[in-house]
């Protein structure tokens, strides 16, 4: 009897992928139980790990990466690990059983399975690897003999400031890191260089004098690195606006100190508008208003209806200093349907938004449209638009915008003219968190 093994992690939806490194996106995988290469397991949890069950037939990698074999981490009873490794074996090996497919399903919480424990997300772990790692360290490797010299011998071509974007394409047109940062005297920033590959067009220059924090750590700049401090009015202004039409993929690196989250910010490093263009018809990204915080906003350039929302901007639920995580990653992505996914520190998708516009809102019944009209789609007035032109001239505050400006500590922000996809924009969160969250 043929044999299979099937996991499900989340409902397959748009974001869903058919290989991830992290296992975020591979939302569902079926693999032959012969197949089966070795289990282990920790606390809580148990690895499978399979042969020959990857995308690829041929690796052209350099001395010391590999890649690794596919595997799946499911959840289990503590204390029970033994007993759900001797059971898989015993299904694997028995000529006999009830069932020929062993499932885990963390959307239905189901496995045919005993004392295996599934409750969310983190407890099916699909891991189809597309990078290779070094051996030495198990991280992800990102060496290649493109962009190497004699005396480097690798290059890292696709590196900016301690992120590698993976390919040239993917590359961010526009890129303000901490190394960028430039002051007048003291700590009082006058300009931020550009590190993207639109150059010096995009360098940005300051409305006020945004202040440059320069202790690191939890009670400083919320990061590992310095920071840009802005206030309810200061901000960057970028030399050259910036447009995208299309697919694109923004991020940001933003922080706040513990006491400002709990007594300031409602529990919240992103509240209120962190971008806009020019003449602010185009902003995004805090929530709407005070009964509505848990909602990300975005609207497009020349757009004037309400913004597209969806919910995901949750609250850190504790009043304790001590247990505030203190940096926020986003990682926004349009795809070419115009729908707006956005990755959280995690690497999660935490929101989806698509068009909005077939839904009558209350700002359509401000605007003196009525329940059964039916709203042009196209209209410049109409709610909830996704698609339209991204237009950046501002960031560290929304101009024009009804709703509060942002204020708090940036510590990068960028945006990629493509969407990159759930695993990379995944990749990309996590690389982010990895490199700025704070040590202390």
């Amino acid at each position: 009897m043929k044999k299979f093994f099937l996991f499900r992690r989340q409902e397959v939806s748009k974001s869903s992928t058919f290989a991830s490194d992290s296992g975020v996106g591979l939302d569902l995988l079926g693999v032959s139980a012969d197949l089966l290469a070795f289990m282990t397991a920790e606390e809580g949890k148990v690895r499978i790990v399979f042969n020959n069950a990857t995308p690829y037939e041929d690796n052209n990698l350099v001395d010391g990466d590999s890649m690794q074999k596919t595997s799946v981490t499911v959840g289990c009873e503590v204390g029970k690990e033994l007993d759900v490794v001797e059971s898989i074996m015993k299904f694997v090996g028995s000529e006999t059983v009830r069932s020929n497919v062993m499932k885990f399903d963390a959307v239905d919480g189901f496995s045919n399975l005993k004392n295996v424990s599934l409750s969310g997300v983190s407890d099916v772990v699909s891991q189809v690897r597309k990078t290779p790692v070094e051996r030495t360290s198990g991280e992800a490797s990102t060496r290649t003999f493109l962009g190497g010299t004699a005396g480097t011998v690798f290059g890292t071509p696709n590196t900016i400031q301690g992120i590698d974007f993976g390919s040239t394409d993917a590359k961010p047109i526009i890129d303000y890191n901490e190394a960028g940062i430039t002051v007048s005297s003291g700590t009082t920033i006058n300009g931020w260089t550009n590190a993207g590959t639109g150059g010096t067009d995009y360098n940005a220059t300051t409305n006020g004098s945004p202040t440059k924090i320069t202790a690191v750590g939890r009670t400083g700049s919320g990061l590992s690195t310095v920071a840009a401090e802005v206030t309810t009015s200061t901000y960057f202004i970028v030399s050259t606006e910036f447009f995208v039409e299309g697919g694109f993929t923004m991020y940001m690196v933003l922080s706040e100190t513990p006491s400002s989250i709990i007594t300031q910010k409602g529990g919240r490093v992103m509240r209120g508008n962190f971008f806009s263009s020019d003449g602010g018809t185009c902003f995004g990204l805090g929530g709407l208003n005070e009964l509505a915080e848990n909602k990300f906003a975005i609207r497009f350039d020349t757009f004037t209806g309400a913004p597209a929302t969806g919910s995901g901007n949750v609250a850190q639920q504790t009043t304790d200093e001590s247990q505030i995580e203190t940096i926020a990653v986003f990682v926004v992505r349009r795809d070419d349907n115009n729908v707006i996914y956005i990755h959280d520190n995690t690497g999660q998708v935490v929101s989806i938004i698509s068009d909005q516009t077939n839904s009558f809102t209350p700002e359509d019944a401000e605007a003196g449209f009525i329940a059964d009209e039916i709203l042009d789609p196209t209209s410049l007035n109409a709610s909830g638009r996704t698609d339209g032109n991204l237009a950046i001239k501002n960031f560290g505050q929304g101009l024009g915008a009804e709703e509060a400006k942002f204020a708090g500590h940036i510590g990068r922000f960028g945006v990629i003219q493509k969407d990159i996809g759930t695993e990379r924009a995944a990749k990309l969160a996590t690389d982010l968190h990895s490199l700025y969250k704070p040590i202390s």
